[in-house]
């Protein structure tokens, strides 16, 4: 990062990252509504998903990954949020399946 006469920084790749991007591995930033004001009630959960090389064989094999991301707030004013993510590596002839 570099800082600039504005106050903010400047992110630039390195060749690392680039090439990485370059062979399809990218990171999708969903875009906002312009409706909503930033950083007004919203809830952000980073999920990060480490596989095995038997679950990698079984995706390989299945073809499919399934998950959810599952949010339990008190309402009408939150203060307290559970969220829980769940996955599934389905088997090929799997009736759920897409395809």
């Amino acid at each position: 990062m570099t800082e600039t006469q504005a106050g903010y920084a400047v992110y630039t790749p390195t060749l690392r990252e680039r090439f990485w991007r370059k062979l399809g591995f990218r990171f999708h930033l969903g875009e906002d509504s312009e409706e909503t004001v930033p950083w007004s009630g919203w809830m952000r959960t980073e999920t990060r998903l480490c596989l095995g090389l038997a679950d990698r064989l079984r995706i390989l094999v299945g073809g499919e990954l399934r998950m959810s991301t599952s949010v339990d707030m008190d309402t009408p004013s939150p203060s307290k949020t559970f969220t829980r993510f769940d996955w599934e590596i389905l088997p090929p002839g799997d009736p759920r399946r897409r395809s």
